[in-house]
């Protein structure tokens, strides 16, 4: 009988959770290092509505189903795993989501974690077909992403 916690550093789960946090971090560096250095916005105060915080989570799923579930799942259903078509498709599925999100000046900003977010859905099931659990990661990530950059940080500020 296996007596290992879900949770033990060998486990499988523990694994894709130290990844996804990782993911998190490497996302909001290059977010901050904009924020500092070109002068880019960002949330001083915590919200209060629970509107605001509902509104993270759907548009994470939004966001992920639509730059990272559509197209990705579209282009290895139709092509396989052929890098020739998935890295073009990270870059500008990547530059999409940031320019989207604040034009041009984000892409310091959000590009990197679009890229990541790209990789983290390849990773954790897009590249096995399995993009359910691809989707489901990377909106976990994104939502991590999005609470760390609009709540964590401000409610540490306004202490």
């Amino acid at each position: 009988m296996n007596t290992r916690s879900i949770f033990s550093p060998q486990s499988k789960i523990f694994k894709d959770l130290e990844i996804a946090l990782l993911c998190i971090i490497c996302a909001v560096i290059p977010y901050y290092t904009a924020v500092y250095t070109l002068d880019y916005t960002y949330r001083k105060w915590v919200p209060t509505d629970f509107y605001f915080y509902e509104l993270i989570f759907r548009g994470s799923l939004g966001e992920e189903a639509l730059y990272r579930l559509l197209p990705f799942s579209l282009a290895i259903h139709f092509f396989g795993v052929n890098w020739l078509i998935l890295f073009p498709l990270i870059v500008c599925t990547s530059i999409y989501f940031a320019y989207i999100h604040d034009g041009f000046i984000s892409l310091l900003a959000l590009g990197p974690g679009a890229v990541l977010l790209a990789i983290a859905f390849l990773y954790f099931g897009g590249l096995r077909k399995n993009y359910l659990r691809g989707f489901l990661w990377c909106s976990g990530i994104h939502t991590g992403i999005n609470l760390f950059i609009n709540v964590l940080v401000p409610l540490i500020i306004s202490m």
